[in-house]
């Protein structure tokens, strides 16, 4: 005799820490750059963290939130994470950006997997990705700027 197999409900969510900030309008690498500064602490040297901001269609950003701490030389982005945002926000647009410890700004071959595949996960719900920045204290690279995607304002 075979036993019955209950099936479990599970509710299953992603909160944040709210907190009111002035909106700041985005239309270049540079501005991106010195909103995302403002996030990082003095740990920018030390350990690789990854945000998301979330832009509307003005390119104002309406959000932002810390979406993978690593190590000294890698996180783990979890693009199911970065699509719950985006969607959770109603954003017309995304950035993504990371630090490197090192002080390198180049970016990975797994910096460049992974800037194809977030784009392609939100061409499919039709949310732009507009731009991957890597960051130090004192430069960047832009993924835009390099035209590996476009930032359209």
């Amino acid at each position: 005799m075979m036993k019955e197999e209950s099936v479990k409900e599970y509710q299953i969510s992603v909160t944040g820490c709210y907190t009111a900030f002035e909106s700041s309008q985005v239309l270049k690498s540079e501005d991106v750059y010195n909103f995302a500064l403002n996030l990082y602490d003095s740990s920018i040297s030390c350990i690789e963290k990854a945000y998301m901001i979330m832009l509307n269609r003005s390119n104002k950003v309406i959000g932002y939130a810390l979406v993978s701490i690593g190590g000294i030389d890698c996180c783990f982005i979890d693009k199911r994470v970065l699509l719950k945002y985006a969607i959770d926000t109603l954003a017309s647009s995304v950035i993504l950006v990371h630090n490197h410890p090192s002080g390198s700004i180049l970016p990975s071959r797994h910096d460049d997997l992974l800037t194809k595949s977030i784009k392609e996960a939100f061409d499919i719900i039709g949310i732009e990705f507009v731009e991957h920045l890597i960051i130090t204290p004192n430069e960047y690279y832009s993924y835009s700027d390099r035209g590996r995607i476009s930032f359209v304002c």
